[in-house]
């Protein structure tokens, strides 16, 4: 896929890839959580966005919220550098979210680019 196709590369190379892939993939991710959930869009109040496989500032929480022309959000929120548990800690966060302010809908998008970091080589070390 596009985001293994950069070979072996620098960190930097890769960052660079995951802040252009890694947007759109969550977007195109929340428009269907949308359309699956069936509410009006304009009803979220909360957006969550974790990653471990990269990172940005601002982060991708405030791509969604333009980009999906959120207008009632009253709270964006990243969670960076949790590994894979950050997952989790976003479900948490939701649920502490919408505990306390009743009436949240809250949206969690998770994006991960695990196969951007490998090099496509395997080492026998046997």
């Amino acid at each position: 896929g596009e985001a293994s196709d950069i070979g072996v590369a620098d960190v930097e190379t890769r960052n660079a890839r995951w802040m252009e892939l890694v947007p759109k993939l969550s977007v195109q991710a929340a428009e269907v959580a949308i359309a699956q959930w069936g509410g009006d869009r304009q009803d979220i109040t909360h957006v969550i966005f974790h990653s471990c496989t990269g990172f940005k500032a601002p982060g991708v929480e405030l791509d969604l919220v333009d980009q999906l022309q959120l207008r009632n959000v009253v709270t964006r929120f990243g969670i960076n550098f949790m590994g894979c548990f950050g997952g989790f800690t976003g479900l948490r966060v939701a649920k502490t979210f919408a505990q306390a302010n009743p009436g949240a809908v809250v949206l969690l998008v998770c994006c991960e680019l695990c196969s951007m970091h490998g090099n496509g080589t395997l080492v026998d070390k046997s």
